[in-house]
């Protein structure tokens, strides 16, 4: 199995055809000007046995690629969703401060800076009264009420994060399926979202929001007025994160996880 690297398609050729080879797929975006790796490596189609796609828009984006590159149709049938598991479960806990938390890169598509706004308003109207915490980013000068914690890579001190928190917020302009929301949900969060990628799909109403748009006023708007109702309705809030948890565990549990990925080395998938 490969993933983003030269090495893997290097190999193919070396392989013996009875060996099943899968190639995996976080992320894809279409570009008709760009995808050049791709392009170079789509030569080798035929022998792969399937393409793994946590993520169903990159799923589609990359059979929207696969037909410009005049792949027919039955190329379908090598697409298959896959998603992912998370290991660890956490599980519902109250704070006298409701946390709110983001988890990213700081590129221009994940909006660190809309974030940022959505906690100054809030601290503007309720001085004290709610714990922001970055992820992923290193500290930015004029946000006291802020805790920058830059980049974190040991699972540990982030699942105790993740505990420590209510909410997760994705401002993003664009996603496929973040790995942050499954496990800001494994920990009992609710998340707030942005209507990108696969997440309206793969959540719902009683365990997390998504915002009606993703122009930047109105998820102000929208984040600000959910994350100070949740605060006041400590019970709704309470409530929508036990759900979360509870649909963590029955979408991204490692049993099924497991069971999908045997069936593909088996060479006896249909997923």
């Amino acid at each position: 199995m490969g993933s983003m690297t030269y090495t893997f398609f290097d190999l193919l050729p070396l392989l013996k055809r009875e060996v099943r080879t899968y190639y995996m797929l976080h992320a894809f975006l279409y570009q008709p000007g760009a995808n050049v790796q791709h392009k170079t490596w789509v030569k080798h189609f035929d022998r792969i046995d399937g393409y793994l796609f946590p993520s169903g828009m990159a799923l589609k984006e990359f059979d929207k690629f696969l037909f410009h590159e005049n792949i027919p149709a039955s190329r379908s049938a090598k697409l298959l969703a896959t998603p992912c598991a998370v290991p660890v479960f956490g599980e519902v806990k109250e704070h006298e401060r409701t946390g709110v938390l983001i988890v990213g890169r700081d590129s221009p598509e994940k909006r660190l800076d809309l974030f940022l706004r959505i906690a100054a308003e809030l601290e503007r109207k309720f001085p004290g009264r709610f714990r922001f915490t970055v992820v992923g980013a290193t500290h930015r000068e004029g946000h006291p009420h802020v805790t920058f914690k830059g980049i974190i890579s040991d699972p540990r001190i982030m699942a105790a994060l993740y505990s420590d928190h209510d909410l997760l917020v994705l401002t993003s302009t664009r996603e496929g399926f973040p790995l942050v929301v499954m496990e800001a949900m494994a920990n009992g969060l609710v998340v707030l979202s942005t209507p990108v990628g696969d997440v309206p799909g793969r959540v719902d109403r009683s365990s997390a929001f998504i915002t009606s748009s993703v122009e930047a006023s109105v998820v102000m708007t929208e984040m600000t007025d959910e994350i100070t109702a949740l605060d006041a309705d400590r019970d709704r809030m309470q409530h929508t994160k036990a759900a979360a948890l509870a649909r963590a565990k029955a979408d991204f549990n490692t049993q099924t996880f497991r069971e999908r990925y045997r069936a593909l080395l088996l060479g006896n998938s249909s997923t």
